[in-house]
């Protein structure tokens, strides 16, 4: 059956019963004699092979309580199998039905296995209902529906149980198979909020049952007044039932193909226990009216219809403190869980936080390696950037920052100080004549020699070459300066002693006052500059040698 076809049966299944009931009304009415007999048969065996047929489709598809629906098809194909039994005697034996025919063994099948679709159905459910509350009601629908089933049909028409005929006991056997079924199905869709069908399956499936046991009921009591007709109004309401539980079944398997019974049993897990005790009282008032003066049967029906209404409500109340019980326990489970994933978590972070504390002291411990280091450097660089390597004097940078200095200080304190500018006189003889390294180390030791004999406060730096430059503080009067140049000259009366040799060297030294010679630095450097000079022209047309080597390396 492809898509399309089943979505045109889906929507025209209703109008098929309808136009099936339709004719089989109109043939009662204008049918009669033995073609109506023949009709009649044709139209059963047609209904019945047509529930039958929509059973067995339902059983190839569905999946939800399949065990159901096998009972209810192997229900409808022995009333099938009864049926055309029937006709064959009917119609082509032309004979009355023999007391002990098989079509009544069919039809008892019918029943029993009507009642073991029942039986599937609480297997296949039995953990929805509480047991409690299953029995209370089975107890209670069994003992209303079976009194008032004996009591309207067939109390008044049945001898006592010792003298039934095989047929009495057969017709009983059957009713109360069928009255089992219907009861079962009732207790196990009504006995809770939620159902085990969807609306469009449960209500013709419930119709179905209950017009088969109605009709079955009529049937076996026509049967035992010895009135029954066949192709009659209780045969029609027979295949009514039986076309209704076969669409029923195709519903069903229709509706799991689109998900929605899926859906359905999603919602009703969580189902409450519903108290349906209102569903009693039209059975009940019928045992009130017709055992009005029974007023044994009329107390005892009450006290078990008020018991039954007094036990649910317990039932109730107990499923749903149970039902909060479990809430709360999982409730406290998620809450255990979460606070040990909590716990997890702060070990985690606590471990965590000891890992960046200890890589805190490593950096810290790495900066401070980093930045002794880089204060080291920097030292070294700024020695090296104010100091001569040599001669570990202040160099020409150091030298003007300082005379800056003074400068600011002597303008502020209306001070005097002088500048002196040292040339050591023929240095390039000597770098000749003993090579570098020697010329080197007279740098050295001359530097030595100059700042003994300055006094403390006072500056020297290495300016550049042969030249040195110091600045003398704190003078009162020019002629200060005088005594301080001596003691300069003086300093190298003696020779330098470098390895194996004596050099005696001469220096030129030029001068220039704060603030007489000059009131910035550019013309105290000028002044300073052209006394050296003067006094280095002097020195040289003295012809006062500028060495004297004295080694015996030198006279050879």
């Amino acid at each position: 059956m492809n898509k399309a076809s089943e979505f045109n049966l889906y929507s025209a299944l209703p109008f098929m019963i309808a136009a099936y009931i339709a004719s089989y009304l109109g043939w009662l009415l204008f049918t009669s004699g033995k073609m109506s007999i023949i009709v009649g048969d044709l139209f059963s065996l047609a209904g019945g092979m047509g529930a039958l047929a929509l059973l067995i489709y339902t059983c190839r598809h569905v999946k939800h309580n399949r065990n159901y629906w096998l009972m209810m098809m192997a229900s409808v194909f022995f009333y099938f199998l009864g049926d055309a039994v029937w006709a064959y005697h009917e119609v082509l034996l032309n004979q009355d039905i023999p007391t002990w025919s098989t079509s009544y063994l069919f039809y008892t099948l019918n029943s029993l296995f009507l009642m073991l679709s029942s039986l599937a159905l609480a297997s296949h459910e039995k953990g929805r209902w509480n047991s409690l509350q299953l029995l209370m009601d089975s107890i209670t629908v069994v003992c209303i529906f079976t009194y008032l089933a004996w009591l309207l049909f067939f109390r008044d028409i049945l001898p006592s149980l010792g003298i039934m005929s095989p047929t009495e006991w057969g017709a009983v056997t059957c009713v109360v198979l069928n009255l089992t079924a219907l009861i079962g199905f009732l207790i196990l869709t009504v006995s809770r909020s939620d159902s085990i069908f969807p609306k469009r399956v449960y209500l013709p499936l419930l119709s179905g049952i209950s017009i088969f046991c109605t009709a079955d009921t009529a049937y076996y009591h026509q049967v035992l007044q010895n009135s029954y007709i066949s192709s009659n109004l209780v045969d029609l309401f027979w295949y009514i039932a039986l076309l209704l539980i076969g669409s029923a079944g195709y519903y069903m398997q229709h509706l799991e193909k689109g998900n929605v019974h899926h859906a359905h049993l999603a919602e009703a897990h969580h189902a409450d226990i519903q108290d349906h005790t209102w569903i009693m009282i039209i059975p009940l008032g019928l045992i009130f009216i017709t055992s009005y003066r029974d007023f044994r049967t009329i107390a005892f029906f009450s006290a078990l219809v008020l018991l039954h209404h007094f036990v649910t409500r317990h039932i109730k109340i107990s499923a749903q403190n149970a039902m909060l019980l479990e809430h709360q326990k999982e409730l406290n489970n998620s809450l255990r869980i979460r606070m040990e994933e909590t716990k997890n978590l702060n070990q985690e972070l606590c471990e965590k936080i000891k890992e960046i504390h200890h890589l805190n002291e490593n950096l810290e411990k790495l900066i401070a390696e980093r930045t002794y280091e880089l204060q080291a450097k920097n030292a070294k660089l700024d020695i090296l950037a104010n100091c001569d390597p040599l001669t570990c004097l202040p160099n020409r940078r150091n030298f003007l920052s300082s005379l800056d200095s003074y400068l600011q200080r002597a303008q502020e304190a209306s001070g005097r100080f002088a500048l002196l500018f040292i040339d050591i006189d023929r240095f390039k003889e000597i770098n000749d004549t003993y090579g570098h390294g020697v010329g080197d180390e007279v740098l050295v030791q001359a530097a030595k020699r100059m700042s003994m004999s300055l006094r403390s406060g006072d500056f020297i730096a290495r300016h550049g070459g042969d030249e040195f430059v110091a600045i003398i503080d704190r003078l009162s009067d020019r002629g200060d300066i005088l005594p301080v140049i001596n003691r300069i000259r003086e300093s190298f009366e003696l020779p330098l002693k470098i390895d194996d040799h004596k050099i005696k060297i001469g220096l030129s030294v030029g001068s220039a006052v704060y603030p007489y010679d000059g009131s910035d630095k550019v013309s105290l450097l000028k002044c300073a500059d052209s006394n050296m000079y003067r006094d280095k022209v002097t020195t040289v047309d003295d012809i006062q040698p500028g060495l004297q080597p004295v080694t015996s390396s030198l006279s050879n």
